[in-house]
Order: structure tokens, then C-alpha cells, then sequence
């Protein structure tokens, strides 16, 4: 049983904390420096959104996201990134997609915004130069819905593992019954030897009809009493000799 509760706790763990970097290893990061009240930063997160739902590219990049105009802390990412990318920001949104940058946002953008998250992302020796300067702890929101979908599915595998180990831990370790599963087992063991002995050691009365009853005890009756026969009187008859005179 220990050994199975080592393995589901090393399975949630893995599944808990390896498992996201994993599949999450080839996505793309997509930087978007917006205004709160920006019509094209609304504009460009909106496209970003609808691409996220689209089967060719919703597994190939994520969304990450800072408002600049009311976050000073963001405002200053914002200009450190732009200078590693050898850029000057003239305004929002900025978006940054591996090697490619675009200031501002028109729907013409779109085919090339495409075209950057598909070569950034079959490129395998990329490196991100602002991805040490834009942590993701300074996210505020994503527009990818496919990370709300791995914390459930990943909230998912670990509840079936501790389902799994309870079951485990009442059935006992790989089928083998426990002990008290051992100790009602003989228990029922004994009491069934005990009625089995009570039972042979019972014997029944053979059933008689009443007719046979009655006609065994007439008989019986009668072969028990005797009738005595009353002796028979012997009289001696007295020889009567006349005396002669």
C-alpha cells in the first residue's frame, strides 16, 4: 500500500508541476503593451482572441498581456523591452512576436502576425529577448482559454489519483485482502463449522401417521398384558365305601 501511495503522490506532482512546461514547451509568447481605454488594443486582443480559437494556431502561442497607461511598473517594462528590441514606442498597443515587433494595430497587421507565430514557433533554436525582462508574474490577463483548460484537466487527473489511493488504501495492496477482511472470513468460517456440528449431532425423530401410532400402541398394549387364567379347583372325591356291617 506504500508503494501505491508513492506513485500517485509522484504522479500529482509530476502531472501538477511538469506536466503544464511541458505541453506548454513550443508556444509562442505574444507580448501586447495596450492603454486601458484603447480602441486598437481592444482591437488587437480581439483578433489574438479569435486566433487562439483557431485548431491551426491555438496550440502554438499564448497571450501575454500589460496596461501601460494606468501601471507604472508595466510602463517602464514596456520601454525596457522596446530598447531590447532596438525599437522607440510611439504608442499602444505595442506587440512584440519573437523577432517582430508592431507599433500600433490595423487589420492589415493580421497576416503577418500569423506569419510571425508560425515561424517563431517552428524555429527551435529561438531565444526571446525579452522574455528575462517581461517575467510572466507581471501577467495580467491571457486571451488563451487553453491554460484555464490544463489547470482543470491537470485538477482532474489528481483528483482520480487520490480516489485511486483511497481505494486502494480499504482494499488493501494489489487485491490482497486486509487483515480484518481476514479475521471476518474465519470468523464466518467458524460459526458455519459450528452449525454444520450442531446439525449432525441433532437427529430427528422418524414422523409416524396416527393411524400407525395408534395401531403400534393397541399392539403393544396387548403384548404387555397377559390374561391370567383362573387355576382350576381339584376336588379329591372322597371314595365312599360303604362300611359293612
Amino acid at each position: 500500500m506504500k508503494k501505491n501511495l508513492l506513485l500517485s503522490l509522484f504522479i500529482a506532482i509530476f502531472s501538477l508541476v511538469l506536466l503544464p512546461n511541458v505541453c506548454n514547451a513550443k508556444e509562442v509568447t505574444v507580448y501586447v503593451f495596450r492603454g486601458e481605454t484603447c480602441t486598437y488594443c481592444k482591437k488587437a486582443l480581439s483578433f489574438l482572441g479569435t486566433l487562439s480559437e483557431d485548431d491551426n494556431y491555438k496550440d502554438k502561442f499564448k497571450v501575454q498581456s500589460y496596461e501601460v497607461w494606468n501601471n507604472s511598473k508595466n510602463a517602464e517594462l514596456m520601454e525596457k523591452a522596446a530598447d531590447a528590441m532596438g525599437d522607440t514606442v510611439n504608442g499602444v498597443p505595442y506587440i512584440i512576436i519573437g523577432d517582430e515587433t508592431w507599433n500600433g494595430y490595423a487589420e492589415s497587421y493580421n497576416e503577418d502576425i500569423k506569419k510571425a507565430i508560425d515561424d517563431t514557433y517552428k524555429n527551435d533554436e529561438f531565444v526571446s529577448k525579452v522574455a528575462s525582462i517581461l517575467p510572466e508574474s507581471q501577467v495580467e490577463e491571457s486571451n488563451n482559454n487553453k491554460d484555464i483548460i490544463g489547470i482543470v484537466a491537470v485538477g482532474f487527473i489528481i483528483l482520480v489519483l487520490v480516489i485511486a489511493t483511497v481505494t486502494f488504501a480499504r482494499k488493501g495492496d494489489s487485491g490482497v485482502p486486509s487483515v480484518k477482511e481476514l479475521k471476518k472470513k474465519e470468523e464466518a468460517r467458524e460459526v458455519e463449522e459450528t452449525k454444520v456440528e450442531v446439525e449432525e449431532v441433532k437427529v430427528e425423530k422418524p414422523k409416524t401417521s396416527k393411524k400407525e401410532d395408534k395401531t403400534t400402541k393397541k399392539t403393544s398394549s396387548k403384548s404387555s398384558t397377559t390374561k391370567k387364567t383362573p387355576a382350576k379347583k381339584t376336588t379329591k372325591k372322597k371314595s365312599s365305601t360303604k362300611k359293612t356291617k
